[in-house]
């Protein structure tokens, strides 16, 4: 309703104004609030199928469609015949069968390694002054580049600081320096394998008897491709953590001999995905259940703000519980995303059927939820064997029939759920499992007939203040008459 003016009413006639005017409309407010009320109660359902509709679509991504897509079922149990040559990335999806491995040589860094060895034989200290080299430029080409690293050694180098000065130049070009003392060994080396890794020294000072690098014997070693055949073909990998036909792998050492790598379906992760899918299944369709069936109180809908005043929190809260909870009683589309699960699930596919591997139904009132018997976390028939295990663990003939079951299965839900989610039409919107544009349009519909009727009610209110204000002047011009008239006759 709109804000009127500020009126001063009932002066001549001593009335309350306002509340007679208020009572006169309370019919049209009542019908005005009602219509907000109702239009209170969409919204709720709006929000509440908005958080449903991610729970279907949650269940439909991440559990339906793993159900129906072939590839969550080929898990297998991965092998090396020896993990000191081969060693298997266990999450690698191998392809089921036997794969053989030979003439493994190793991926090799490249590297530049001198030996620093005092007159004695001995490696020298770290801390050895490299003052007869001083001023002495040494040049590092990295991988054939055309940008070589210089580095000048000075008066008060030791062997230590060189590395460290190496070091410093060579940051972020995939090369480290380092001097051991133990072993007398000054090594510049590739972080790096393959053949694409090379390092070469010079110096300004070749000419001369006497250069660091002559002196402690440079001897360089370019970077090498690990090597390997693979069923009878020859491949190369520029690293020792090879890819190939689905194979994860890091070679660990080079040798002749063949090494095999086997892989099997894994029962154990089959069973795993279809209980996870029954659990979640139940989950949701437990929830669905609920949701569908509690019935709406007679007379509960959105509290407005004058009733809330006359209401305390714990009743407020009591109240829209109840209101909440209810919002989905009878929903068609809920129900029928149910039903139609149920259904797909129920069906025998080549003689078989859930129950073919120990998955039943329980009383009625589950209405439809899943059971694995023998499976302890499925109390109903847990003390039973489990028939599902045992189909999985027969044979392969069995686990191959097993899985093609439930995939069919899974297939025939995805295709439902994918059909009703993927519709689009003057109901609904793609990527909803609800009629939002039919909540939308009601929405703005509410939206215009509560304007409507607040219009309305407002010439209401205007006309009758202006009845009321009509009679107030009279009344006061009455009052100013039988006043100048007493005057008049009792003025001596």
């Amino acid at each position: 309703m709109r804000s009127g003016p500020i009126r001063f009413m009932g002066m001549a006639s001593g009335m309350d104004t306002d509340s007679i005017v208020k009572d006169m409309l309370r019919p049209q407010q009542y019908k005005i609030d009602n219509q907000k009320k109702q239009q209170a109660l969409l919204k709720l359902k709006q929000d509440a199928w908005k958080d449903m509709n991610k729970k279907l679509f949650d269940f439909h991504t991440k559990y339906t469609e793993k159900m129906a897509r072939s590839g969550t079922y080929t898990k297998g149990v991965v092998s090396s015949s020896n993990e000191n040559i081969i060693a298997i990335n266990k999450d690698a999806n191998v392809p089921h069968g036997s794969h053989t491995f030979s003439n493994i040589k190793l991926a090799e860094s490249a590297s530049a390694v001198g030996l620093a060895k005092g007159k004695d034989g001995k490696p020298l200290a770290g801390d050895t002054k490299l003052g007869d080299y001083a001023g002495e430029e040494i040049t590092i080409k990295l991988d054939g580049s055309e940008e070589p690293i210089k580095i000048t050694i000075g008066a008060g180098d030791t062997l230590a600081s060189l590395a460290t000065k190496m070091n410093e130049k060579l940051d972020g070009k995939g090369y480290t320096a380092r001097y051991d003392e133990k072993s007398g060994g000054f090594f510049i080396s590739s972080k790096a394998t393959g053949s694409s890794q090379s390092i070469e020294l010079s110096s300004n000072k070749e000419s001369e008897a006497s250069n660091f690098l002559k002196d402690l014997g440079f001897e360089y070693t370019a970077g090498k491709d690990a090597e390997y055949t693979y069923n009878g073909k020859k491949f190369t990998s520029s690293t020792n953590i090879i890819e190939i036909n689905g194979i994860k792998a890091t070679l660990k050492s080079a040798s002749v001999d063949p090494v095999t790598i086997t892989s099997q379906q894994d029962p154990d992760a089959v069973y795993d995905l279809i209980k996870e899918f029954v659990t979640e299944y139940n989950k949701l369709i437990d929830e669905i259940n609920l949701k569908t069936s509690i019935k709406p109180k007679k007379d509960i809908l959105p509290l407005t703000a004058e009733e809330r005043k006359d209401m305390s929190e714990s009743e407020i809260e009591l109240w829209e519980e109840s209101l909440n909870s209810s919002l989905f009683y009878r929903d068609p589309q809920l129900t029928d995303f149910a039903d139609s699960a149920r259904r797909i699930l129920g069906q025998v596919v080549d003689g078989k059927s859930l129950a073919s591997f120990g998955i039943v139904t329980g009383s009625w009132e589950e209405r439809g939820k899943l059971h694995i018997v023998g499976d302890e976390d499925f109390p109903l028939h847990s003390d039973k064997p489990n028939k599902l295990k045992e189909a999985l663990n027969k044979d392969q003939e069995s686990l191959e029939d097993t899985i093609a079951f439930f995939q069919k299965l899974g297939k025939d839900l995805y295709k439902d759920h994918n059909d009703k989610f993927r519709a689009s039409n003057e109901l609904t919107s793609a990527m909803n499992f609800y009629n939002d544009k039919v909540m939308r349009d009601d929405m703005q519909r509410f939206d215009k007939e509560i304007n409507r009727m607040e219009e309305r009610l407002f010439r209401l209110e205007e006309m009758h203040y202006a009845k009321f204000a009509a009679m107030e002047k009279m009344l006061n011009a009455l009052n100013n008459q039988s006043a100048w008239l007493s005057q008049q006759f009792g003025g001596n």
